[in-house]
């Protein structure tokens, strides 16, 4: 008979005392975060209410065609819910789905009944009930709403949705405007592919689409005048993927990372926005210019083809789900190139006065910057 021996080594430490820290520097900290994270929310007595029903409904989505989706109040991404700092949200949620369901407020500090966390905060809402969610949020900023059961099936099917808490002093912008980043895994038919949680995305990280789109779409356009200074809410809602906006020429300074303003801000170069993450850029158009300024998702493509699955898995198909070899070739070369650009244009309406700007897709690079920033979310990347 084999025996084992199991040999367990013990590390001494030294018994000195740790280094006190540099004169200073705790009351330093102490002060520059000061406020920027408070302990309790402040409720100014105000109630905003808002309905949301969840739901299957045929949408016009990614380039137009009708899409078989699950949406919050019949559209993708959801209605946007806006509150003020200080205000207390109030959401009645109707579950119209064959599936139970719930609410996770993605990013807020709120009472742990609230969460959306099913079996833990709450149980599921099934389908044809009702479930009550209040709460007065602590801080201002970009979070996101969708599902904490089956998400990896129900946020792929299309519910999501922005929540924005503006400060109770909102900044002097022009505009403020929320974009969505997706991608969409379609079968042949142009259907979202209906297999979920599969050996192949498991054993990646997580579920690749292969139709990128804002806002549930490829032709997103945003029209602007040089003059204009714009916040862009940035949230990536993709389950796997991972982008890399590179905004090229474009004066682009990020202020906040998942709802948290930064000190100052920085350039908006070299940060990559993982599943879940939210990031607030500031966009100023200072000058005339009828040239195109392009983003790109620098991001390199990653090739989650299935071999096993041969030409019925989707991702080998073209965009139009022929399966066709001109599909797989274009895929190739996506990965070859190592640079997708978003699909979106960026302009400003044309006028005698005003020369426009444009952000579209340009043509592909033969070498794209790598930058890491972000850890990567292996599986779901929703908590």
């Amino acid at each position: 008979m084999r025996t084992c021996s199991i040999l367990l080594v013990a590390c001494a430490c030294s018994a000195s005392a740790p280094s006190a820290p540099a004169p200073g520097i705790v009351e330093r900290a102490t002060a520059e975060f000061a406020g920027a994270y408070p302990l309790e929310a402040t409720p100014t007595g105000v109630i905003r209410e808002f309905a949301l029903d969840a739901a299957p409904a045929e949408l016009p989505l990614v380039d137009g065609k009708p899409l078989k989706v699950w949406a919050y109040n019949g559209q993708v991404p959801g209605p946007t819910l806006r509150i003020t700092l200080g205000e207390t949200i109030r959401v009645r949620f109707s579950n119209h789905l064959p599936q139970e369901t719930t609410i996770h407020w993605h990013g807020v500090r709120l009472p742990n009944a609230m969460d959306g966390v099913p079996y833990v905060t709450q149980q599921p809402v099934a389908p044809g009930a009702t479930f009550v969610y209040e709460f007065t949020p602590k801080d201002a900023g970009t979070f996101w709403f969708h599902p904490h059961v089956r998400a990896s099936e129900q946020v792929e099917r299309g519910l999501y949705g922005v929540l924005i808490v503006d400060d109770a002093r909102p900044k002097p912008y022009s505009r403020d405007v929320a974009w969505v980043l997706d991608d969409w895994l379609l079968d042949g038919s142009g259907q979202i592919a209906p297999q979920f949680n599969t050996r192949h995305d498991l054993a990646m990280d997580g579920r690749w689409g292969n139709a990128i789109t804002i806002n549930g779409r490829t032709n997103t356009v945003l029209r602007v005048r040089p003059g204009e200074r714009i916040r862009l809410r940035l949230l990536n809602s993709a389950n796997g993927r991972i982008f890399a906006p590179d905004f090229g020429e474009l004066d682009a300074r990020i202020i906040a990372v998942d709802g948290l303003y930064l000190r100052a801000p920085i350039p908006a170069s070299r940060f990559e926005l993982a599943p879940g993450n939210r990031l607030d850029v500031e966009l100023t158009f200072d000058h005339s210019t009828s040239a195109p300024l392009e983003i790109w998702d620098r991001r390199p493509v990653r090739d989650h083809v299935d071999d096993r699955r041969g030409r019925d898995d989707p991702r080998r198909r073209s965009r139009d789900g022929d399966g066709s070899r001109d599909g797989a070739e274009r895929h190739a070369r996506a990965r070859h190139v190592r640079a997708a650009p978003l699909h979106q244009r960026l302009g400003a309406q044309p006028s005698d006065a005003h020369p426009r700007h444009v952000l579209s897709p340009a043509r592909p690079r033969r070498r794209a910057r790598r930058r890491a920033v972000l850890p990567r979310h292996r599986g779901g990347p929703w908590s």
